[in-house]
């Protein structure tokens, strides 16, 4: 028999519930952050004047389970082709490979790129969409911010996104070279980092009260 939220409620006392409940919004909060993620973070004292412990957190998965939000947030279709990268594994260095896509959230358009071997997450707004101007500035905006803090990009990947494309010149002054995906070819890097994004999105949008 499958227990429902109400059986699993009864197991516990009024009180608890409610830590639970506080437990759960808080994880939404976080941006549906993953059970376990939140554990450890509360565990490891990671957030300050946290509202919650780690027994709330075990009592809100044991009480509703996977959320709403989880469940229509994370959903993929298929593995693309990979476009390989070689990286020599040297600690911490300054030189930045960039994989980059455009995004599209809602019908707003966002530049996405994740720098390698950083994994330093960019997301930054497009006002005009795919417009070539937009997309310009975005880049230029993104190089010069990784620039003043001394990382060297030397490589910039993307699929077939004719804007980003038209951006060639930017890259050369800025001694980036243009990493172009072959035909039927992606960047799954950046997709994955896409597909991360646009779950936590549905997941949120799924659980709004309006």
């Amino acid at each position: 028999a499958v227990a429902t939220v109400a059986q699993n409620m009864a197991k516990y006392t009024k009180r608890e519930v409610q830590a639970a409940e506080a437990a759960k919004q808080f994880r939404e909060r976080m941006g549906l952050m993953s059970s376990r993620d939140a554990f450890d973070m509360v565990h490891h004292g990671m957030v300050e004047d946290c509202p919650v412990s780690t027994h709330d957190l075990y009592r809100e998965s044991a009480i509703w389970g996977k959320s709403l939000g989880d469940l229509k947030g994370k959903e993929t279709r298929r593995t693309p082709e990979e476009v390989k990268v070689e990286l020599v594994a040297l600690g911490v260095r300054a030189e930045l490979v960039l994989h980059v896509d455009i995004m599209f959230v809602q019908g707003l358009a966002f530049l996405i790129c994740v720098a390698t071997p950083l994994g330093l997450l960019t997301c930054i707004y497009l006002a005009d969409g795919r417009g070539e101007s937009s997309v310009r500035m975005a880049i230029t905006a993104l190089l010069s911010a990784l620039r003043q803090r001394n990382f060297v990009p030397i490589s910039l990947l993307s699929d077939g996104e004719g804007a980003i494309a038209s951006c060639q010149n930017t890259m050369r002054s800025f001694a980036v070279r243009f990493n172009p995906a072959g035909p039927g070819q992606h960047v799954p890097t950046v997709e994955r980092a896409i597909r991360t994004i646009k779950s936590k999105v549905r997941g949120i949008l799924n659980i709004l009260p309006y």
